[in-house]
């Protein structure tokens, strides 16, 4: 998972969720550092960023340039910001994923399912005779 966050501490909480779920995990500090990771050649099998990043690209024209070069990369960007879903509208119809701000390991999971990147959860077995 390629994890790009401008904020230390929401991308200390990214990685640790993205680890703790069995991923390993790239975190950077900016677009620009994400543009030349991802020009190494190396596969990127999740990209989540934030919406939001200093200088440019933003987070939408970071996905939007990996895409370029892995067109079925799965992307959730993050945001907190209810103005910047007008602009995530057209991207969601792409496959882009929205993950609302503050998120939590549950809103990640489910997110990551719902891409196919998490089996679903498992129902219990069924309680046998004497169990």
């Amino acid at each position: 998972v390629l994890v790009v966050e401008h904020g230390p501490e929401m991308r200390r909480i990214a990685e640790h969720i993205f680890h703790d779920l069995g991923f390993r995990v790239t975190a950077l500090p900016a677009a620009a550092k994400a543009l030349a990771y991802g020009q190494l050649g190396q596969p990127i099998d999740l990209l989540f960023t934030d919406m939001v990043l200093p200088g440019a690209p933003d987070g939408l024209g970071l996905a939007d340039a990996l895409r370029r070069r892995q067109p079925d990369l799965p992307v959730l960007i993050a945001t907190g910001y209810t103005e910047n879903l007008e602009a995530l509208q057209s991207r969601m119809e792409q496959g882009y994923v929205l993950v609302e701000k503050p998120y939590s390991v549950s809103v990640i999971t489910e997110r990551l399912r719902a891409c196919g990147l998490l089996d679903a959860p498992r129902a219990p077995a069924a309680a046998g005779p004497g169990d």
